[in-house]
């Protein structure tokens, strides 16, 4: 049995059982999607390079649980999965994704103390494509380190509203995150993923009803367990532990222009700082736009454009087999969403759901990272 089997049904039973206890009544549903697409750029790649497209299909599944216990409280537990599987020809983008949560809030009045949490746990599994190859990633060495990439994490949030008045409601939400990657190839000199997370975001909430704003300021820290800071040039520095300090901010401004139009705008910075001399230095920044229509209850089509800026004080150089992240990253993201009843199917409640998207980063300052992408998907959407 591979760890995918072991781990996945345990984490189901342990998730339901904690729901169940002390739970005076509940609900359960069953969430399935099933759809196909096609992915222009499925990795990425410059076109230099050569772009690598092919068809998939996804399917997805969720199982939710939900009641409320004597005290009040509502209980939640949810278990799912989900994979993106290509045609043979581009197996190597497959994608599948595993997980299981709990969580609680309080069920207050808006003029009360209130609490929330979550807890969850996932697994992701995929193989790693070099941006500069558009095949399996290598070392230095040409030794292949395609699960590179595979982790679990676990997030833990819980958070703490005040009671709201007539100007707003202020909240505090603490979180904390474990990644562990899968694979480290320790033999290669890569087991240096692997991290601790720690973070506390203030926020204030404005408005309800037709207008809503939310601002929100957040500070992160990360601890990396293998890593090593590295000096001007990228070279690790012996005896040190590689530490992140992220400080944002964000906003968020929905306004409902009519009861079935409504536009939504966001917006957040963030400044990120290592403990080195600032190799790992970044600034990242968004701005976007979302138009929400729902001519029906049942009818719903969501049109969202955003801006996204990611630059690194110091460029990489070569291919980063050591990090997750591509440095560099300028562009926009197009995306349109529609979904509503499949015809004559309405009473069984059945959804017709359709995904475009249009990634362009072709104006990135470091050549390497550029590219465009556009994917689609249609399917079938049940809950039961």
């Amino acid at each position: 049995m591979n760890l995918k089997s072991k781990l996945l049904p345990a984490a189901a039973c342990t998730a339901i059982c904690m729901l169940m206890i002390g739970t005076a009544s509940a609900g359960q549903e069953l969430d399935l999607r099933a759809g196909v697409g096609y992915d222009s750029n499925a990795f990425n790649l410059n076109q230099t390079i050569g772009e690598r497209a092919g068809a998939f299909a996804q399917l997805e599944a969720a199982f939710l649980a939900e009641g409320v216990a004597s005290t009040g409280w509502t209980k939640a537990a949810e278990v799912g999965a989900s994979a993106q599987l290509f045609e043979s020809g581009m197996s190597d983008g497959d994608d599948e994704k595993y997980f299981v949560r709990v969580s609680g809030k309080s069920n207050e009045k808006r003029n009360e103390h209130g609490w929330d949490w979550s807890l969850q746990a996932g697994m992701h599994d995929m193989t790693y494509v070099s941006r500069f190859t558009g095949v399996v990633a290598t070392d230095g060495l040409g030794n292949a380190i395609g699960d590179r990439f595979d982790n679990l994490k676990g997030d833990f949030q819980a958070a703490w509203h005040f009671p709201g008045g007539k100007y707003g409601r202020f909240s505090v939400e603490g979180s904390a995150t474990y990644k562990n990657y899968l694979t480290d190839y320790e033999e290669l000199g890569l087991e240096q993923l692997d991290y601790m997370e720690y973070g506390i975001q203030p926020e204030y909430d404005i408005g309800g009803g037709n207008r809503n704003l939310r601002i929100a300021l957040s500070y992160l820290q990360r601890q990396y367990r293998d890593r090593r800071a590295s000096d001007a040039a990228g070279i690790p520095v012996v005896g040190t532990d590689l530490e992140y300090e992220t400080y944002g901010l964000d906003a968020r401004f929905r306004q409902k222009l009519t009861r079935r139009n409504a536009l939504e705008f966001t917006g957040g910075y963030d400044l990120r700082v290592d403990n080195g001399v600032g190799y790992s230095d970044r600034k990242r920044w968004n701005a976007g736009i979302e138009w929400t229509y729902r001519p029906k209850s049942d009818t719903r089509l969501v049109i969202g454009l955003e801006w996204n800026s990611r630059v690194f004080d110091n460029r990489v150089v070569g291919d980063p087999t050591i990090n997750d992240e591509a440095p560099d990253k300028h562009g926009f993201e197009l995306k349109v969403r529609y979904t509503t009843p499949v015809p004559g199917l309405k009473s069984r409640g059945y959804l017709l759901f359709a995904e475009a998207a249009w990634e362009s980063y072709d104006n990135s300052d470091d050549l390497r990272y550029t590219y465009d992408r556009q994917n689609a998907l249609i399917g079938i959407r049940k809950a039961f």
